[in-house]
């Protein structure tokens, strides 16, 4: 998922939460100077 800023990495790891399901793992990383949020889940 494409992040504007920081936060919204936090903000999408609770809507992850709230749907039931785990986060495994979350990073972030830049690419072309855009944050990428990537999370891996079940």
């Amino acid at each position: 998922m494409l992040c504007e800023e920081h936060g919204i990495f936090l903000e999408i790891a609770q809507v992850i939460r709230s749907l039931g399901l785990t986060i495994l793992k979350g990073e972030m990383e830049t690419r072309a100077e855009k944050i990428w949020a990537h999370f891996v889940i079940e």
